[in-house]
């Protein structure tokens, strides 16, 4: 009886094999990758949490302060371990521990500028706990031995440099940012894009605009240092337009920082007075209770004689409440298309000037606020009705037009919180923009540069400041300084929703 010889393989078979194999893994690897990646963000979440419950323990063990500049020391014992601080989807490895999280520059004071008193913000300056950010995803990462990086923490020279500048960007390693509120829970936001000009954006929210939208009240956030050296003795009397309150603030915390001293006399509106013509101009004067004042002006009223500083470019806008109800002179319930002309017959209209049951109710800054002359002479707003509400503020504008579904007002797009109010299409422009990237921004003029993006109203933020007869002191010389440098201005205000460098 012939036995039977067993054959092996044929190359064919062997390279169908080998086919087959190929294919499963070309399909099988890119998943488990993702299974991975997903898992490393699962445990980044994790640990973003942990470092944000251990910032809450810390600033509950020391009087209700946040921690410094040395953040990253300061909440060591509370984290449990320094490897707690590096996300597993960093590649960092060519550093000693290295710190894969940035820490807010908005709830540091600027008193800690060198990090001497590492302490940060009052809790009760937090006024939005479960909206501000605290600590998140950040790059470069930074080695131990150098402390950990701020958000939105000064100039931004080189970022990459070992020089004393501690700064960090949002980085979304994950495909998105995994951020630890000042609440003590983390969220992930997908996106691989940052637009920190985006105010619909969660990071810049967060890390950014949370100043201008009144979520914590630390104007000086994120400056690390400035040129002002030694202040002059002086006491300076800060105030004027709403507007430009954020800005004047910033410099008045810095200023306080270095020694210096201030006080305000309130952002409500500028007064006028008579100046030797006849003309009238806002009177930077009146609230001067002291020889020295630094008084903000937020629209183009001619210079009075002292000096006056350019410091931002400030987006203006028309809005309406999120559940705005109006349908009439060019406003449209669905998508609030309109223009400043349709505005200015809805303001003006003998018929519906001021308040009228189910049509609309104006909302106006007081009489001599530099908001309210810019609001009149851009949309010819001269018949405002007497029946208008007067607001106090932009703050206090967003709250009551948000809770009117027939109010109409204006304010600072930095205050313009999109999620109790909607800005209005000005001049014919696609806005809200249908580019989610950039929902909160119109393109630019045809003439300007490619690709940049601004809202449809934009006016130059000046301070006044002036000494005896109207010439500057030297105390109002060195506290512009202060605004004029570089780290000022690239401090979170300045990155914001709507404020720019001029």
């Amino acid at each position: 009886m012939r036995s039977r010889v067993r054959q092996g393989f044929t190359l064919i078979e062997l390279l169908v094999v080998i086919a087959i194999i190929a294919i499963l893994a070309s399909i099988l690897f890119p998943v488990f990758a993702k299974a991975r990646e997903k898992a490393r963000q699962t445990t980044c979440t994790s640990q973003v949490r942990q470092l944000a419950t251990a910032i809450q323990m810390y600033t509950q063990d020391n009087g209700s302060r946040y921690p410094g500049i040395k953040w990253n020391t300061a909440i060591e014992t509370y984290a449990g371990s320094q490897k707690i601080f590096f996300c597993p989807s960093d590649a960092a490895n060519d550093k000693n521990a290295p710190i894969s999280y940035g820490y807010s520059g908005l709830l540091v004071r600027t008193d800690d500028s060198t990090g001497v008193n590492n302490t940060g913000v009052n809790e009760a300056q937090i006024k939005a706990p479960t909206e501000v950010g605290a600590i998140a995803d950040a790059t470069p990462s930074r080695p131990w031995a150098d402390g950990g990086g701020l958000i939105g923490g000064g100039g931004l020279v080189d970022p990459t440099s070992t020089a004393a500048n501690n700064a960090v960007e949002l980085d979304p390693r994950h495909n998105g940012v995994i951020i630890g509120f000042c609440d003590g829970h983390a969220k992930f936001f997908p996106g691989k894009q940052a637009n920190l000009k985006d105010i619909s954006y969660g990071p810049g929210r967060a890390f950014y605009q949370a100043v201008g939208l009144g979520m914590v009240q630390n104007f000086g956030g994120g400056i690390q240092k400035v040129a002002y050296g030694t202040p002059a003795s002086t006491v300076i009397s800060i105030g004027g337009d709403y507007a430009t309150m954020p800005v004047v603030m910033a410099a008045a915390e810095v200023w306080a920082g270095y020694g210096g001293k201030w006080y305000s006399r309130g952002f409500k509106g500028s007064g006028d007075y008579l100046n030797g013509t006849g003309a009238t101009f806002a009177d930077f004067r009146r609230a001067a209770a002291s020889t020295h004042y630094v008084w903000g002006v937020a629209d183009g009223t001619a210079d009075t004689g002292a000096a006056q500083l350019a410091v931002a470019r400030d987006a203006f806008v028309f809005i309406v409440s999120k559940n705005c109800k109006i349908n009439y002179a060019g406003i449209s319930g669905t998508d609030f298309d309109t223009s400043t002309g349709a505005l200015a017959t809805i303001f003006n209209d003998a018929t519906y000037k001021g308040y009228s049951a189910n049509v609309y109710q104006a909302y106006t800054m007081d009489k001599w606020s530099g908001s309210r002359s810019y609001a009149i002479n851009i949309a010819g707003l001269g018949g405002i009705g007497t029946q208008a509400v007067t607001v106090t503020d932009d703050l206090d504008m967003v709250e009551k037009v948000a809770a009117d579904p027939y109010g109409v007002g204006y304010c600072s797009a930095a205050f313009a919180d999109i999620d109790k109010v909607t800005i209005l299409d000005l001049n014919g422009k696609i806005f809200p923009n249908q580019n989610p990237k950039y929902r909160w921004l119109v393109p630019d003029a045809p003439t300007s540069t490619p690709g940049e993006f601004e809202y449809p109203l934009i006016r130059t933020l000046k301070v006044q400041m002036a000494g005896n007869g109207g010439t500057d002191s030297s105390a109002n010389t060195t506290f512009s300084f202060g605004l004029r440098d570089a780290e000022f201005k690239n401090a979170p205000l300045f990155r914001a929703t709507s404020y720019w460098i001029p």
